[in-house]
């Protein structure tokens, strides 16, 4: 199930009602691409997308930076690795989360 909220803070509510209404719930989470965990049980995951003045889709930037990284560069499978992630870091794009920096994505600022 995906779901769309106007703010952060109307993530943050849901999750809180969630999380209450199945505090021992037993699910085999599979977590959604490009997406960081919520929540006290591990099987809510959320993302942010670009403002509207963007051309692509976040995932597709991801997506195409990576590729570009790792198809347009020499040396090694590791090598080609770090220069792909260095890349997107350079992007804005917190690795370790795979969310974008507030610099980006002003318009969810108050979200990151």
């Amino acid at each position: 199930m995906i779901c769309y909220f106007e703010s952060y803070e109307a993530l943050s509510a849901a999750v809180l009602e969630l999380d209450s209404l199945w505090p021992e719930v037993d699910i085999d989470a599979r977590r959604v691409p490009l997406t960081s965990p919520v929540g006290a049980g591990g099987w809510l995951s959320w993302g942010v997308d670009p403002s509207d003045s963007w051309d692509e889709s976040w995932r597709q930037m991801v997506c195409e930076g990576l590729a570009v990284g790792l198809t347009r560069t020499r040396g090694s499978t590791t090598e080609r690795l770090r220069l792909a992630l260095a890349r997107m870091e350079d992007l804005g794009i917190d690795i370790g989360s795979w969310k974008p920096s507030k610099e980006n994505f002003n318009h969810t600022a108050n979200a990151l």
